[in-house]
């Protein structure tokens, strides 16, 4: 099922793609007004996909249990960082799934 899903969500930008691609060589004398939206719609594409696979690649490394985790700029501190009970805590729990956590 999951493998369905990350299939689903690379080849739907990717056939974008490839038929903006395919009616670019088949229309030469494409207004440019019209190549530029064009050409927008698949940098919005390119973008998704980059995404995608960033986010296929983290969870890799989450998945190999050797990712080493910063939450310093992630905007979760006071709740999160801030407080050695709490922090110990959350480091306890982070090295019994194989990641370290690092705090400021």
């Amino acid at each position: 099922m999951w493998s369905s899903s990350v299939s689903h969500e690379l080849r739907t930008p990717v056939s974008i793609l490839a038929g903006y691609i395919e009616n670019s060589g088949r229309f030469p004398e494409m207004a440019r007004t019209e190549q530029a939206e064009i050409f927008a719609i698949m940098q919005e594409h390119v973008t998704r996909l980059k995404a995608l696979l960033d986010d296929l690649l983290t969870l890799a490394a989450f998945e190999s249990k050797s990712e080493v985790l910063d939450y310093s700029g992630a905007g979760l501190c006071p709740s999160f960082c801030v407080g050695s009970q709490r922090t110990g805590s959350r480091r306890s729990q982070a090295g019994e799934m194989g990641l370290v956590l690092r705090t400021r």
